[in-house]
């Protein structure tokens, strides 16, 4: 199996958010890029470490794209979500924690027969 079980992937990584964008009002795509290379299939997770003034906490969020060492995630955001509040509040340049790849649901590449 590739990804979620590698030893590479159970440490969190200091990460780098590269860039946030709005897709809609309340999906926000954020770009990562982990201070090591993350190994991931599509349909696997990550965990974000974030902190805010209650203290450090983690939030699970879909791969979108992993190209290079950077990652893609696109988070709906919930108005009174924890998680959410913080990651409105990210600015590019701003440093998280990852941790993954995780999940062993993802797309396999077969032939039709």
């Amino acid at each position: 199996m590739i990804g979620g079980n590698s030893e590479k992937n159970t440490t969190h990584k200091s990460a780098t958010i590269t860039k946030k964008t709005y897709l809609t009002e309340d999906v926000i795509e954020l770009i990562i890029t982990p201070s090591a290379p993350i190994i991931s299939q599509p349909g696997q997770f990550v965990t974000i470490g974030l902190t805010d003034k209650e203290g450090t906490f983690n939030r699970s969020y879909s791969l979108v794209e992993n190209i290079g060492t950077a990652i893609t995630l696109s988070i709906k955001i919930k108005p009174d979500g924890r998680g959410g509040k913080v990651i409105t509040d990210l600015k590019e340049g701003d440093i998280c924690t990852v941790n993954g790849a995780f999940g062993e649901f993802f797309l396999q590449n077969t032939k039709n027969i």
